[in-house]
């Protein structure tokens, strides 16, 4: 078994272990100490949060973490001790680091208008990082140490130093047309994720390359449930991990106010799912 294998099995919870690496369910290891471990609790867009270490003890274990969270579009949070039921030393020491890091970002903003809107962003994602941190464990919401004074110039230096640019991206109608009706472009970015069925209708597709069995999707439930959402204006967001319905190895994570849904990586808009429900003519 590959290292990456073994990384794979981690993102599913599964045993398996290769050149000292291992993975028992939600934890990953290097030797016999933890580096990652993924928590039963997801965010308020039904991402999933992963804890994983400072140091990892192995150089290119970092790069292929992040890319396996961000892969099922997972929240990571790094932290001294990434583990599933830490103790109250250990939890002060993740909240101290978290924290800490969002002092600084505040600090940094603070010190001069120059670059000062990057700061004062990173600052806004470290505060998240905390809060969100304390929520998943049950802990009271942390504070920043910083003075009014300090935080009043913080928000008038990223004020100053904010500048905003935007970037047209190409039309991509033709391409997304071409895959619509069958057409293979799998190496092709089309944007927003479509759905389509295939040739023999027997399995469900997405424009980044998915494919599922429509006897494996409980596809009259779940447009039932994007239509009461949608209808009511109500999202539903299963932060509980474990209770989140399944199509095929892909976890329903949230469906949105307008009907949207975001299942594992994928997020798909209620005009998609619309449109596939049409085609297989759900009520």
């Amino acid at each position: 078994m590959r290292k990456t294998e073994v990384l794979e099995a981690w993102v599913e919870q599964r045993c398996a272990a290769a050149d000292g690496l291992q993975s028992i369910g939600p934890t990953l290891y290097v030797g016999d100490r933890p580096v990652a471990c993924w928590l039963d609790r997801a965010d308020e867009t039904g991402a999933q949060i992963v804890l994983y270490a400072l140091r990892l003890g192995r150089p290119w274990l970092h790069s292929h973490i992040k890319e396996a969270v961000s892969a099922v579009r997972g929240t990571s949070l790094r932290v001294p001790c990434p583990l599933p039921s830490p103790t109250l030393v250990q939890h002060a020491e993740n909240i101290n680091y978290l924290v800490g890091a969002w002092q600084e970002c505040i600090v940094a903003t603070a010190r001069s208008p120059r670059y000062a809107w990057g700061h004062y962003q990173s600052s806004q994602h470290r505060s998240a990082l905390a809060k969100l941190y304390a929520w998943a464990f049950d802990l009271p919401e942390p504070k920043p140490n910083v003075s009014r004074e300090e935080l009043s110039r913080a928000r008038r230096n990223a004020i100053a130093g904010r500048r905003e640019s935007r970037v047209a991206a190409p039309s991509r109608d033709i391409q997304r047309a071409l895959w619509r009706s069958g057409r293979d472009l799998r190496h092709v970015y089309l944007g927003p994720v479509m759905l389509r069925l295939s040739s023999d209708g027997q399995t469900i597709e997405t424009s980044e390359g998915e494919k599922v069995a429509i006897s494996t999707v409980p596809v009259a439930w779940l447009w039932g449930l994007a239509c009461d959402c949608r209808q009511q204006q109500c999202p539903l967001i299963w932060r509980i991990v474990s209770e989140r319905p399944r199509i095929g190895r892909w976890a329903v994570q949230r469906v949105g106010a307008d009907g949207s849904m975001q299942v594992g990586c994928h997020s798909l808009s209620f005009a998609e799912i619309a449109r596939l429900a049409v085609t297989l003519n759900l009520r």
